[in-house]
């Protein structure tokens, strides 16, 4: 999983292959993202331990479990992806997974957030996975909408996650599953959700 090629996004971000030293970078990132974009969404004080989700991404990234790109301005990283096989049980062998795409929220709308998913998807697709699924918040309007211009379309009606108790969970309620064709056909139904089970 380790064939990301470096180049240019627009506005002048660099994308490069995420590695195990980003890993504090990278969670700055998620952090000031997810204040700005959950604000609203999830309720203060459940956002990830910065310890302990830099030392996550830390291992996960070196051992390989996940691949992951960052993106650079000015030799910082302002914004991620991490993505793999999927974790969904019942998925099968050509589907992919977008693990985590943050973006600092003074380059919103750049084109970052775009670079990043566009290299996610190409990588898993030179993996042979047919389908990219990413799930987000039942609330999170402005992840739904991101995710709709990168033609991901809503896969299953809101998902309430109870299986694993946690205050995160409990909190936020639902999250929708959405899906990419990454073969190039459209990810069609935009307007009337396609139930994917």
């Amino acid at each position: 999983m380790r064939d990301v090629r470096a180049h240019e996004a627009p506005l002048g971000f660099r994308l490069r292959q995420a590695q195990a030293p980003d890993a504090d970078a990278m969670t700055e990132v998620l952090i000031a993202a997810w204040h700005a974009g959950f604000s609203g969404v999830v309720p203060t004080g459940l956002e990830p331990p910065v310890e302990q989700a830099a030392d996550r991404l830390r291992q996960r990234l070196g051992d390989g479990a996940i691949a992951g790109t960052v993106a650079e301005a000015d030799e910082s990283v302002c914004g991620f992806c991490v993505f793999g096989p999927s974790r969904d049980p019942n998925a099968g062998e050509d589907i992919g997974e977008i693990y985590q795409l943050f973006v600092t929220p003074e380059v919103w709308r750049s084109g970052v957030g775009s670079g990043l998913i566009e290299q996610a998807t190409a990588q898993l697709r030179r993996q042979r996975n047919r389908w990219v699924t990413v799930w987000t918040f039942a609330k999170n309007a402005r992840a739904s909408h991101f995710y709709a211009n990168a033609a991901f379309a809503q896969t299953a009606p809101s998902d309430v996650v109870r299986s694993t108790a946690t205050p995160l969970r409990s909190a936020v309620g639902g999250r929708l599953t959405l899906r990419h064709d990454c073969q190039g056909a459209t990810a069609a139904p935009r307007a009337r959700p396609e139930i994917w089970t």
